[in-house]
This record gives structure tokens, C-alpha cells and sequence, in this order.
């Protein structure tokens, strides 16, 4: 028998304050917090659950990517809100069927890189 991945059902994040990273996935984000406890916290992002586990030395991890509506205008509301915008959107791929794909990249609390993702279907939403 093989085994037949279906999706990705967790992620884990080491953060250096479990608190402070928890109000700035729910704000900044919109992710909702499922539960934690002892060092740990569940949010939750359409289905999938990402764990903020605290650690006493955060070290480069994986960059998360999220999907989100209206790039151009969510990077500016977060950069109001005092977010550390790394990256403005700019348009990283197109493919052959018109649609786009643009990326941006803020900062989390721990000074990591977050991409912030969105495809375009032309030729309605086209952000040009």
C-alpha cells in the first residue's frame, strides 16, 4: 500500500511571545485562534491549522504564503496599521491563460517574511 497525502493539515511557527503573536495573526491576518495551551496556540486558516509554538531562540523558518482578495489594497491598510511592509505587490507570474499572480511580503512580529499571494483572472480584476 502507498500512502496518499490530501492536504497539508498543519504548520508549525516557533514565535518568541505566544501573546503578541497570537493578536497579530487575529488582527493584522483575521486568523482565529481554535485553542492553545502550554507554549501553544492553534489558529486556523480555511481548514488548515497553523501552530505558533513559543521558543526562547526563533530561528529562520519557511516562509509562510497566504491567499488573499484585493492585494493592493490590503497592503496598504496593513502598512496604516504600522506593519513592516518588505515587498509592495508586484506581479510574479502570468500564465497562459491571462491570469496573474501577485505577491507582496510584510514582516511577523519576529522580523520573519510572510507573502501575501493573489490571482488575478483577466479581465475584470486586472489591478493595472
Amino acid at each position: 500500500m502507498s500512502v496518499v497525502v490530501t492536504r497539508v493539515g498543519q504548520i508549525t511557527r516557533t514565535v518568541s511571545d505566544l501573546e503578541t503573536s497570537i493578536k497579530w495573526y487575529q488582527k493584522y491576518l483575521g486568523l482565529r485562534c481554535q485553542f492553545q495551551f502550554e507554549g501553544m496556540a492553534f489558529l486556523i486558516c480555511d481548514g488548515i491549522r497553523i501552530m505558533l509554538s513559543r521558543a526562547d531562540v526563533v530561528q529562520p523558518e519557511s516562509i509562510l504564503y497566504f491567499e488573499i482578495r484585493d492585494l493592493k489594497s490590503a497592503i496598504k491598510a496593513l502598512e496604516l496599521k504600522g506593519v513592516t511592509i518588505l515587498q509592495m505587490p508586484h506581479k510574479i507570474h502570468q500564465h497562459g491563460d491571462g491570469t496573474q499572480e501577485w505577491m507582496a511580503f510584510i514582516n511577523d512580529p519576529d522580523q520573519r517574511p510572510i507573502g501575501l499571494i493573489e490571482k488575478l483572472h483577466p479581465p475584470a480584476d486586472d489591478p493595472e
